[in-house]
């Protein structure tokens, strides 16, 4: 999740004395093919189209990076905004700009784990109560600060990092990935976090879940973006439905996937216990968010166009040409440095992955669990946004040390 942006898409050229128009609407056929595949799967599931021959553990995880690569393609499409759990829920919570689409998007987080509760209960998986609880709060507190020295998770760094080709992220997510796999087998964290009371999903349920949820979103996202050519002036609005939508996706997509269960993350870390299903949720995810914004995004920001549904533009005249002009543009970060903050960010990350199985977004998602079931989760989360304000905090002074330092 990268929260600091160090440079975004360039604004319009003058010409004649004005700011050039933008092409704010995007091409008509991209809502058509989105309504059109959307009704194709929901047409599939009006004919009970068996999918119990294709189900299993590897095609839910398949299937929800899917999910969760449409959410963070989508949103950048959209709203110009790179998806990273931890930028997202850190930004809001140290009250950086914008504070009400964050705040709508972790609503969305909320609300798609609320969806998961109703209608698909086995996406969860409680830990046992043998599992230490000082596990989960050593653990909330290495992910806080990880993501805060590292500006990432697996959402920020590993799918849309990956999918932008950068090189930085590639570094930190390979340092997760080895911290992560190391501590996960030192603990022995697949079978701490085994639950024997917990009954195995019915995997032909989830995928079915899931089809219908991939058929929403399509039919969804069509609908935003001709609401967003016919209705202009709503333009701000529908951007904190995106925002809402993609949280809820990104939910449930967490769920279909398996990223909710520690077992499963833990399973996949744990060299002992290996269990490689885990790994397509990424490749999903990457699988579909690459194309969206090599494809999509990145034409736009070439031609300095502005994402499809937020947009904001006011002209200038030749005579007050020193007015800022209120352009919306894609998040374009530029920094491809691998210094050592973003590297003991990985490894603090991964430590904490691997001991507890939870990372921020299914750390959020999981406090829609039961009353009785919330303890350590909630220990967690609360332990892990400490931890992100502390060192947020503790690297302010720093640099207010250091400047000083230089200025004497």
């Amino acid at each position: 999740c990268i929260t600091t942006m160090s440079e975004q898409a360039l604004l319009a050229p003058k010409a004649n004395g004005k700011v050039q128009a933008l092409d704010e609407d995007g091409p008509w056929g991209l809502p058509s093919i989105m309504l059109g595949l959307g009704l194709a799967f929901l047409a599939m599931l009006l004919v009970e189209f068996d999918l119990s021959p294709i189900s299993s553990k590897f095609t839910c995880a398949l299937l929800g990076g899917v999910l969760i690569g449409t959410a963070a393609g989508l949103r950048y499409l959209f709203n110009g905004r790179l998806l990273g759990i931890s930028g997202i829920y850190g930004g809001l919570i140290k009250c950086r700009d914008g504070t009400d689409w964050r705040a709508i998007f972790v609503l969305g987080l909320l609300l798609g784990g609320a969806i998961l509760r109703s209608s698909l209960p086995s996406a969860y998986y409680p830990l046992p109560a043998s599992f230490p609880k000082s596990k989960m709060i050593i653990g909330g507190v290495l992910v806080g600060a990880g993501t805060t020295l590292g500006n990432g998770c697996t959402s920020g760094h590993g799918i849309m990092g990956l999918s932008r080709f950068s090189i930085r992220s590639l570094a930190y997510v390979c340092a997760f990935m080895v911290s992560g796999a190391l501590t996960a087998t030192y603990l022995e964290s697949a079978t701490a976090t085994r639950n024997e009371l917990n009954k195995a999903p019915n995997f032909t349920v989830v995928l079915e879940f899931g089809v219908k949820v991939l058929c929403g979103a399509l039919l969804g996202a069509g609908v935003i973006l001709l609401s967003a050519k016919a209705l202009r002036g709503m333009r701000s609005k529908l951007a904190l439905v995106v925002e809402l939508g993609t949280g809820m996706l990104f939910a449930l997509g967490l769920g279909v996937s398996g990223m909710l269960s520690p077992l499963a993350v833990a399973s996949f870390l744990d060299l002992r216990s290996w269990d490689p299903a885990l790994m397509l949720v990424m490749g999903g995810g990457i699988g579909i968010a690459l194309p969206i914004i090599h494809l999509l995004a990145m034409p736009r920001i070439r031609q300095q166009q502005a994402p499809l549904v937020i947009f904001f533009r006011h002209y200038m005249s030749a005579e007050d040409d020193d007015q800022p002009v209120n352009v919306a543009s894609f998040d374009v970060p530029t920094n491809q440095e691998i210094d050592s903050k973003l590297l003991t960010g990985a490894v603090l990350f991964g430590m904490g992955w691997g001991m507890s199985g939870i990372c921020p977004g299914p750390g959020l998602v999981n406090l829609c669990l039961p009353p009785e079931q919330i303890g350590p989760i909630l220990a967690y989360v609360v332990a892990m946004s400490l931890a992100m304000l502390v060192t947020e905090a503790a690297r302010i002074c720093l640099s207010v040390w250091a400047l000083s330092g230089v200025a004497t």
